[in-house]
């Protein structure tokens, strides 16, 4: 899976492989595509947040406000290592916000 990801993004040319997308440009518009709209709608279903255990993206102490407001019933994941083929090379962890 992850593979077939990078191999969509690159590209073979006369000098070799290179990367499809602008990073440059990417890089240079974080900022403005990182963040998150205000927002005043409210999904009363059930959310599912997956996270991975190092990973700062889904953070309970800076973001669980934020999505509590917007998700009243979160479930919430975290694996300490990514999952091979059908079978979890190690166990998940919930979290709660």
């Amino acid at each position: 899976m992850v593979r077939g990801f990078l191999m969509q993004s690159l590209s073979t040319g006369s000098d070799g492989l290179r990367w499809k997308p602008n990073l440059r440009l990417l890089r240079e518009s974080l900022p403005a595509i990182g963040g998150f709209p205000q927002m005043e709608a409210q999904y009363d279903g059930p959310v599912l947040w997956i996270a991975g255990a190092e990973s700062d993206y889904v953070d309970s102490d800076q973001h669980g406000d934020a999505m509590r407001e917007l998700f009243p019933a979160p479930a919430c994941s975290r694996s300490k290592t990514l999952t091979t083929g059908s079978t979890p090379s190690s166990p998940t962890s919930s979290l709660r916000f």
